[in-house]
């Protein structure tokens, strides 16, 4: 297979949205919509107001650590899995299903409760 490195960032362009991205969290913060999802950053002791949550540097590394190195995306057809974390780029959305199969009225487009 051929291991090749697609760059389109340098280093300092790197290093600059991810300043930039740790700023945003931390001081802007993020609005999420959900009690549940409130409750969950309440107990990692992540600031809250109201809906809005505001994650420090400290906290993004200490998640980013727990995550697995890597993980499989599953496909109905097994062949067509794709395991993110192999030192290869994947390209497959990332957002989940565009369309599910719903028993009762046959293909749709999901919703929030879906996930």
């Amino acid at each position: 297979m051929l291991n090749s490195e697609l760059r389109v960032l340098s280093k300092e362009d790197i290093e600059a949205v991810h300043a930039t991205s740790m700023k945003l969290l931390a001081e802007v913060g993020v609005a999420f919509p959900t009690d549940e999802a409130i409750t969950l950053f309440k107990k990692h002791g992540v600031k809250t107001d109201g809906h809005l949550v505001y994650i420090t540097e400290e906290q993004v590394a200490r998640a980013v650590k727990s995550a697995p190195a890597r993980f499989t995306i599953r496909a109905r057809n097994l062949e067509k899995s794709v395991t993110v974390g192999d030192g290869n780029p994947v390209f497959a959305p990332g957002y989940g299903a565009p369309f599910l199969v719903d028993p009762e009225t046959g293909k749709r487009t999901p919703t929030m409760e879906d996930y």
